[in-house]
């Protein structure tokens, strides 16, 4: 008998048998030279040298001495300011150009009259007149901004300002501000120029400033 030949896969043609094996070969001879050339990038990978990171610059470092130093002069400050002795009341009261004799008379008036009042010349013209706040004018403003709950400082010491100035207002430009009511006062101060109240304003700081200094801790027991 004529033995029949076994079909072989020609490699140049890409030919297979009937089982396929020959295209399996291939298929696995090309796979293989895939993962080959991906192992040997991935080496080149780990084998190439990392960029280096962007060094951030660095305070020097303190000596020792310098550290102490730095700690010394810290602690002279510190006993320099406890150093300061405490203004005397007259020297208080001196700051604001009046005598303890004239502290005195302001104490009296706060006490018998119930209020002070001081005359402050604006401008060369106009002067203006301011009388101490009451309790019910500070609980005013608090309730006020208990209420609105103002988010900027700004915006708080605008408030303050304007009920402050419409509180202690008595006499300006003929106006007798203590005929009108507090509503009708600080409309009026609403309706001013932002220049004259930023000035009306500026006058009341000082006033009350020096009602502070007259009033301070003390100061009613010592009369």
């Amino acid at each position: 008998m004529t033995e029949k030949r076994r079909s072989q896969a020609s490699i140049g043609s890409f030919s297979n048998t009937a089982k396929g094996e020959g295209l399996t070969a291939v298929k696995n001879f090309m796979g293989d030279l895939d993962k080959q050339e991906e192992a040997e990038k991935e080496r080149a990978k780990s084998m190439a040298p990392r960029p280096r990171k962007e060094e951030l610059p660095q305070k020097p470092k303190m000596s020792e001495e310098e550290v102490t130093d730095a700690v010394n002069s810290l602690d002279d400050q510190i006993d320099n300011l406890e150093s300061v002795p405490e203004l005397s009341y007259a020297d208080k009261v001196a700051r604001h150009g009046i005598t303890v004799d004239k502290a005195e008379e302001i104490v009296d008036s706060m006490i018998v009259d119930g209020f002070y009042e001081e005359t402050y010349a604006l401008t060369k013209k106009h002067a203006v007149t301011f009388r101490t706040r009451t309790l019910e004018d500070q609980n005013r403003i608090m309730e006020r901004i208990e209420v609105l709950k103002p988010h900027y400082p700004s915006t708080l010491s605008n408030l303050v300002a304007q009920y402050n100035v419409a509180s202690s207002l008595v006499q300006f430009k003929e106006i007798n501000f203590l005929e009108l009511t507090f509503e009708n006062k600080l409309k009026w101060v609403r309706e001013c120029p932002d220049g004259v109240v930023r000035a009306l304003a500026m006058k009341l700081n000082k006033f009350d400033s020096m009602i502070a200094d007259v009033m301070s801790e003390g100061a009613i027991e010592n009369f």
